[in-house]
């Protein structure tokens, strides 16, 4: 009952920051709205996602985003996949670099998780630029598994991670094309990924083009190993189509 009153109350005051969020997000003078639907191979897995981000010229920047879950062999579902609230200022070091501090706030039925981070970009060319970022998410909620537990056993913990990312972009005209490396690792090795391990990785390959100066549609590949079940050994590769609109 305590650990469900926990969850209710996490929840409950989520919701009350994603209300605010939004409210400040619609006052705003401009702000993007990117739809974006997805893919993936070896879970067959369709997903979607609806986020609503803004800039300001103060440097300080937020979104607000909602995942849906759309079925798995077959687009037969419309349910909550997990809602999230982000933020960061821009902090100038140079001409050319940038520090991002930011954090993520993530809640689903299970509860939240809250993931700081800090980000780095470097222009180091007129028409490249690299990002580095380093987050760790903590998670408001106790995770159990039985996994190299005896019979009748179960290991108990919040199931926190940490991911590292490294971003390249490259700017050709109206196209931007970005490659991203993520990976993930457990802090708890009794934890696992569906690839059986307590690290993953991700390849993603993004190009966006700019369509109208307030359309911009996007695609993106991404490898994420054998990550689709821990009882087979398919690859997982991840598909997306997105559109972000600016008003």
């Amino acid at each position: 009952m305590t650990v469900r009153r926990r969850t209710v109350h996490h929840t409950l005051r989520a919701s009350a920051l994603s209300l605010s969020l939004l409210t400040a997000l619609s006052c705003a003078h401009a702000f993007d709205i990117d739809v974006r639907g997805e893919y993936r191979t070896g879970s067959e897995q369709y997903r979607s996602r609806v986020k609503v981000v803004n800039v300001w010229q103060n440097g300080f920047g937020a979104s607000l985003e909602a995942g849906i879950f759309n079925g798995q062999g077959s687009i037969d579902s419309f349910r909550s996949d997990y809602n999230e609230i982000e933020a960061w200022y821009a902090v100038p070091v140079s001409e050319t670099v940038t520090l991002l501090p930011g954090g993520v706030l993530t809640w689903n039925t299970n509860g939240s998780i809250i993931k700081p981070y800090l980000r780095a970009n470097w222009m180091f060319y007129p028409t490249w630029r690299a990002d580095a970022r380093v987050r760790y998410d903590h998670a408001n909620y106790d995770s159990v598994t039985r996994r190299g537990m005896p019979a009748g056993q179960v290991h108990s913990n919040n199931d926190s991670a940490w991911q590292l990312d490294f971003f390249l972009t490259k700017f050709i005209d109206k196209t931007a094309i970005e490659y991203n490396y993520a990976w993930n690792k457990k802090d708890d090795s009794q934890f696992v990924y569906n690839n059986g391990r307590n690290t993953q990785y991700l390849h993603n390959l993004k190009a966006t083009y700019t369509l109208q100066p307030n359309l911009l549609p996007y695609a993106e590949v991404a490898y994420m190993g054998n990550t689709a079940d821990l009882m087979n050994d398919k690859n997982e590769w991840r598909l997306r189509l997105g559109l972000i609109s600016r008003f």
